[in-house]
């Protein structure tokens, strides 16, 4: 028997609104494909030249026309993770389950990959981020984090 249905294939297209006016033709300077089966869930332009892309199982960089893979979202133990940070990426693990379950929040630069961790007492709800802020919702109480003054 064989089975058939439809494969996704997410691709990232890179602009020059210059050679847009000029040049309708030429005005894509950079694409980038991404495996079959992976679905962009986040986009978020950080500085000029770096455009980091959140997929459903990793964070990708396109910066300069280079494509490089910051981090793998493959654990089970990811709870949220997002991009929209300034210059950041934040993922928060489960550390531990059960009725006292704690979690961590591990905020990576993406310049220099020095990361920062925050124990997180419970497991959050949801995850809020801004600018340099991140807001984790336990539910009955949110915990405020600055990434600028974690560095």
């Amino acid at each position: 028997m064989t089975q058939t249905g439809t494969l996704i294939q997410s691709n990232i297209k890179i602009i020059s609104i210059e050679k847009a006016g000029t040049q309708a033709n030429g005005a894509v300077v950079y694409i980038y494909p991404a495996d079959a089966g992976q679905i962009i869930r986040s986009i978020k332009y950080q500085d000029k030249n770096r455009l980091v892309c959140m997929y459903n199982n990793h964070i990708h960089m396109i910066e300069n026309n280079t494509d490089t893979i910051l981090t793998e979202l493959s654990d089970k133990k990811i709870i949220f993770s997002d991009i929209k940070l300034d210059a950041n990426y934040v993922k928060i693990y489960e550390k531990s389950a059960g009725l006292f379950a704690d979690s961590q929040a591990q905020i990576t630069n993406i310049n220099n990959q020095k990361e920062a961790s925050y124990e997180i007492k419970g497991l959050p709800r949801n995850l809020y981020v801004y600018g340099d802020n991140i807001a984790v919702n336990l539910g009955t109480e949110v915990h405020f984090i600055s990434v600028s003054r974690m560095a």
